[in-house]
C-alpha cells in the first residue's frame, strides 16, 4: 500500500533541476556586468587622472613662465627714459615654460607625459584677473599673462586611448587642459599671513624725491639709484647730500619708543612685517593716490641714537635684499621732534644696496627692482569697492592663477 502525499513535503529533486540553469545563467550575466563596470570605472578613473595632470602640468608651466614677461629694461633709466622691449621676454616665457614640461615628465608614468606637439603657450595682457576665463588680449606692448593650453587629440600624434578597451581596438579620447597666469599689479597695499610676513620696510619715500632724486647708477648696471636719508638732531656745517631729509621711519603698530625703536623697528627691516605689528585687521592699506592711508612717522634718524645704529645694523645685514618702501605724499602735524603723520599713497620695490651714517643720519642706498610676493593686495579694475583712481604698480606683483 503506497503512503499517501503529505502536503508541504518537499517536491521531488527532479522538479527542482530547472532552477539551476537560471541562476547560472543570472550568475553569469552578473558577472559580466561586473567586469564591464570596472572597465568603465578603470577608463574614467583614468581619463580623468590624465586630465587632471594636463591641467596640472599646465599651471605650473604658465606659474613658472609668467614671471620672465617682467622687462627689465624698463628698470633701465640711468641713460634716458626706459624703453620697453618685451620680445625676449617673451621667448623666455615660453622657453621656461618647455623646460618645466620636460621636468614633469621625468617623474611621472610615461603614459601621462606631454609632448612638446600637445602644448600650446600664449601670451597676452589681462585686464581683470578676476574675470572668469580671463580676456587674453595680445595686442597690449606689454603682456602681464602666461596662458598654456594643452591638448592630445584623437588626430594627433600622441592621442590618449582606453586603456582597457574590450572591442581589440585602440580607442582615442580627445583631453585638454589648460591655465592662466598672471602678473597682477593693481596694487593698493599688503596682507601679511601669520606664517608669512609682508616684505614692508618701516621706511617711507617721499614721493616728490622718489621722482626726482634716483640720479646716481654707482653699480653701472643702468638703473638709477637714490640714497633715502633721515634727519639728525646735530646735522654738520656742512653735508654731502641735501640737508632736508626725504624719507621717515615708519611705526605700523602706531607707537613710539626706545623699544620699538632699537627691537621692533630692526626685526622689520630683517623679516617683514606680520599681522600683529600691523593695526587691527592685520593688513596695510589700501594707499592710493586717492585713498592715502595715515601711519605715524618720523623724520628723525640721528647716527648718535642707539635706535638708528640697530636698524642701520639692519639694512646693512639685508644689503643686496629687496623690500617694499611706502611712498610718501607728505607728512602732516609735524612736530619739533620730526615727527608727525605720513600719508602713504603707495609702493615701490627697491634692493638694498647699503646703509650708512652720512652727514650724523642714517641713510640707505636703494635701486629699484622687480618684486612679486603672495601678501600684495590687489583689487579688480571695476569692482565696486575699488578705490577711484588705482594704478598699476611697475615694480610689485602678485601672481595670480586661473584656469
Amino acid at each position: 500500500m503506497s503512503l499517501p502525499t503529505i502536503s508541504g513535503d518537499r517536491p521531488p529533486r527532479c522538479k527542482r533541476r530547472p532552477h539551476r540553469g537560471v541562476v547560472t545563467v543570472t550568475a553569469t550575466l552578473l558577472i559580466v556586468l561586473a567586469v564591464l563596470l570596472t572597465v568603465v570605472v578603470v577608463d574614467a578613473a583614468y581619463l580623468i587622472a590624465v586630465n587632471r595632470g594636463m591641467e596640472d602640468v599646465s599651471s605650473i608651466m604658465a606659474l613658472a613662465a609668467a614671471p620672465e614677461l617682467l622687462d627689465p629694461n624698463l628698470l633701465l633709466d640711468a641713460a634716458g627714459p626706459p624703453v620697453p622691449n618685451q620680445v625676449a621676454s617673451r621667448a623666455n616665457a615660453a622657453s621656461v615654460a618647455d623646460n618645466y614640461r620636460q621636468r614633469n615628465n621625468a617623474v611621472i608614468p610615461s603614459l601621462q607625459h606631454l609632448n612638446a606637439t600637445d602644448i600650446v603657450v600664449q601670451t597676452g595682457f589681462v585686464d581683470d584677473v578676476t574675470a572668469a576665463p580671463p580676456l587674453l588680449d595680445p595686442t597690449p606692448v606689454e603682456h602681464n599673462t602666461v596662458y598654456v593650453y594643452s591638448v592630445r587629440s584623437t588626430g594627433g600624434s600622441h592621442p590618449v586611448t582606453f586603456p582597457t578597451d574590450l572591442s581589440g581596438r585602440r580607442r582615442a579620447i580627445e583631453i585638454r587642459g589648460g591655465a592662466y597666469a598672471t602678473l597682477d599689479n593693481l596694487v593698493v597695499g599688503f596682507r601679511p599671513e601669520t606664517q608669512m610676513a609682508a616684505p614692508l620696510a618701516p621706511l617711507g619715500i617721499l614721493a616728490e624725491a622718489w621722482k626726482k632724486e634716483r640720479r646716481e647708477d654707482t653699480n653701472s648696471d643702468g638703473i638709477n639709484e637714490m640714497v633715502v636719508r633721515l634727519q639728525s638732531a646735530n646735522p654738520p656745517s656742512a653735508s654731502q647730500y641735501p640737508p632736508r631729509p626725504n624719507a621717515a621711519l615708519l611705526f605700523y603698530g602706531g607707537a613710539i619708543s626706545p623699544q620699538v625703536l632699537s627691537q621692533t623697528l630692526p626685526q622689520q627691516v630683517a623679516q617683514g612685517v606680520f599681522p600683529a605689528d600691523l593695526p587691527p585687521g592685520g593688513t596695510f592699506g589700501p594707499a592710493t593716490p586717492a585713498v592715502l592711508a595715515p601711519v605715524l612717522a618720523t623724520f628723525m634718524g640721528d647716527g648718535g641714537d642707539p635706535g638708528t645704529q640697530a636698524i642701520l645694523a639692519a639694512f646693512s645685514a639685508i644689503a643686496g635684499q629687496k623690500c617694499v618702501f611706502p611712498l610718501i605724499r607728505r607728512m602732516s602735524g609735524v612736530g619739533s621732534d620730526g615727527t608727525g603723520t605720513a600719508q602713504v599713497e603707495g609702493f615701490v620695490a627697491c634692493t638694498v644696496l647699503a646703509a650708512a651714517i652720512i652727514d650724523n643720519r642714517l641713510t640707505v642706498r636703494v635701486q629699484p627692482c622687480y618684486l612679486i610676493h603672495h601678501t600684495a593686495w590687489t583689487v579688480a579694475p571695476a569692482a565696486a569697492d575699488t578705490p577711484a583712481d588705482v594704478r598699476r604698480n611697475l615694480y610689485i606683483y602678485k601672481l595670480r592663477l586661473c584656469r
